[in-house]
C-alpha cells in the first residue's frame, strides 16, 4: 500500500495512505482552516468538544469510491449513512496506525509490519466514532438548502392581480365592494380561528405563582413542593397557524443571514417550530 507525505522541513502536514478507490488522508486541520471562512465556527466546535486549539489537530478522513462501496452492497446514500459506523471501523482496521516498537527489526526488514500492535489513539478513534455526532439536526435538510424568499407587499399585490385576472377570464363579476367584502370575511374568519385556537390551547397550570418579598423574580410552586424559576421559551403551541408560519419564515431567515454564533440557537428553535407544525398535520 502506497504512502505519501507532504509538509515542510520541520513538520508533516498531510499523509496519504493507499489510492483510489480506497485511501486514507491524515492532515493538519488547523492549517487547512487558516485560509477558510469556516475557521471561526470550526474553532468554536473545537472548543465545545474540549479540544485545545493551541495544540496540533489532525483530521482522519477516508475516501471511498463507488467501486469500493459496492463490495459492501452499498449503492445509495441511505445505505451509506446507515452503514457509516461499520464502514469507518472497517477502514480503521484495514489501514492502521501501528506501534513500530512492538515488532522486531527483522519483522521490519521482512515487511512483516502486520504483526505490530495498533496504537492506542487509533483504537480510541475507531471505538468512539459515531456518525450521529455529525448529524446535527433532525428537521428536513431541504429547509436549510432552500433559498430564503422574502414575501413582501409587491409580491402580495402580484398574487392578487393573478387571482383577479383569473376571475375576469372566467367571467366572474368583480368590483371593489365585492373584493372588500371577501377580504373582511377572511379577516373575520382568521380572527375567530385565532381566538378559538387560543381558547382550546390554553396551557393547564400545574403550579401556583409565588412572589418573594424583596425579590423581583417570579417563581412557581410545583405540585411536588419544588419552587422553581420559570424558563422562558418560545410559545409555539400558543401561536395560530399563520403566526407559526411567520415565525418559521423569520427563523429560517435568521438561520441563513443572522449572526453565526446564534445559528445553533436559531436551528434549535426552528426544529421545535417544525415539530409543532407537523403535530398539526400542516406539512
Amino acid at each position: 500500500m502506497s504512502i505519501s507525505e507532504f509538509g515542510s522541513a520541520n513538520e508533516i502536514q498531510t499523509i496519504y495512505v493507499g489510492k483510489a478507490p480506497f485511501m486514507l488522508r491524515l492532515y493538519d486541520k488547523k492549517l487547512e482552516l487558516s485560509k477558510s471562512s469556516k475557521k471561526e465556527i470550526m474553532y468554536e466546535y473545537f472548543a465545545n468538544s474540549g479540544l485545545d486549539t493551541n495544540k496540533a489537530i489532525f483530521n482522519v478522513e477516508f475516501e471511498m469510491h463507488r467501486t469500493h462501496l459496492r463490495a459492501y452492497e452499498i449503492t445509495t446514500l441511505e445505505d451509506l449513512l446507515s452503514n457509516a459506523n461499520n464502514l469507518f471501523k472497517k477502514a480503521m482496521e484495514d489501514i492502521r496506525l501501528i506501534d513500530i516498537n512492538s515488532i522486531t527489526k527483522k519483522d521490519i526488514e521482512n515487511n512483516s509490519k502486520s504483526r505490530a500492535k495498533t496504537l492506542s489513539i487509533w483504537n480510541y478513534i475507531k471505538d468512539n466514532f459515531n456518525i450521529d455526532t455529525f448529524m446535527q439536526f433532525d428537521f428536513p435538510i431541504e429547509r436549510l438548502k432552500r433559498k430564503s424568499i422574502i414575501y413582501d407587499e409587491n409580491r402580495f399585490i402580484e398574487d392578487i392581480n393573478i387571482v383577479l385576472k383569473k376571475g375576469l377570464v372566467h367571467q366572474i363579476e368583480i368590483s371593489s365592494e365585492y373584493i372588500s367584502i371577501i377580504a373582511q370575511e377572511f379577516l373575520d374568519e382568521q380572527e375567530e380561528k385565532k381566538e378559538k385556537f387560543k381558547e382550546n390551547n390554553k396551557p393547564k397550570k400545574t403550579y401556583i405563582p409565588v412572589s418573594i418579598e424583596g425579590d423581583n423574580k417570579e417563581y412557581r410552586l410545583l405540585k411536588g413542593g419544588e419552587l422553581i424559576e420559570p424558563v422562558k421559551v418560545v410559545p409555539f403551541k400558543e401561536l395560530d397557524n399563520i403566526q407559526l408560519e411567520k415565525e418559521i419564515a423569520t427563523l429560517e431567515s435568521y438561520l441563513h443571514f443572522g449572526e453565526e454564533k446564534k445559528r445553533t440557537e436559531y436551528a434549535q428553535k426552528l426544529e421545535i417550530a417544525y415539530k409543532e407544525k407537523l403535530s398539526r398535520s400542516e406539512v
